[in-house]
């Protein structure tokens, strides 16, 4: 179970530097939208960021088999309700935050780290 975590924590860290969220960090929107469920381009819509940081929280403290499979089914109900995901949010606040973009791409390597 510790081999899974840190995995889980490297493959996090490794696409923390792509301009990715990390996958351990709470996001905002970057630009208020007019539309609540936007997830295709531009700024991820409110409902999109209230979702996939649902989904962070689940998996902010896997230390259980257990914790892990609820991360990763939370994961695969988010990748389900917003196919072709592209959007993009920030995470931090003052000098700490940054451009966050969520992808497809992204959820899946989580999905299969866990």
């Amino acid at each position: 179970m510790k081999n899974l975590i840190v995995m889980i924590f490297i493959f996090l860290s490794l696409f923390g530097c792509e301009g990715e969220s990390s996958g351990d960090d709470y996001v905002v929107q970057s630009t208020l939208m007019p539309t609540n469920n936007n997830y295709k381009s531009g700024s991820c819509g409110s409902n999109v960021i209230s979702d996939y940081n649902s989904a962070v929280g689940d998996c902010k403290f896997i230390r259980t088999n257990a914790d892990a499979i609820k991360c990763e089914n939370m994961f695969n109900k988010f990748r389900n309700k917003y196919p072709g995901i592209n959007c993009n949010a920030e995470s931090g606040f003052g000098l700490n935050k940054k451009k966050v973009k969520i992808t497809t791409s992204y959820i899946e390597g989580i999905i299969n780290a866990l």
